[in-house]
């Protein structure tokens, strides 16, 4: 743990010294094959994160839809919500998603409160 902790604080000074991407620093120190490493480390890390994020999801729909008595297979539910998914990915000036981003926070906001409420009033 020390240790990756340590190459994350070094990994974070040498780019904040020197403004090229992660996969630019690998090649300078490694050549080509630091490179090709650090570019393919970056893209599974987020295929990694992604696929656990539509996991997730699909996992709390599927227990919500149980608890109303849905037995779907979990499977539509990982499938459901790509054609929701996949086109916000596809997003690339953020910036014009202003009102949709305040939208966003208010429903989050909302429902926190929503949960934060029923855990308090339950017995």
């Amino acid at each position: 743990g020390g240790f990756c902790t340590l190459g994350l604080v070094l990994l974070a000074e040498c780019h904040a010294a020197h403004s090229v991407s992660y996969p630019e620093m690998g090649r300078v120190a490694f050549g080509a094959p630091g490179y090709s490493t650090i570019a393919a480390m970056l893209v599974l890390s987020q295929f990694g994160f992604c696929v656990s994020g539509h996991v997730l999801v699909a996992r709390s729909l599927s227990a919500v839809a149980e608890s109303y008595g849905c037995t779907w297979a979990l499977e539509y539910f990982y499938f459901g919500q790509l054609p929701v998914f996949v086109p916000l990915g596809w997003i690339r000036r953020i910036a014009k998603m202003k009102v949709t981003n305040i939208l966003g926070d208010v429903i989050v906001v909302g429902g926190l409160g929503v949960v934060v409420a029923a855990a308090c009033c339950k017995p």
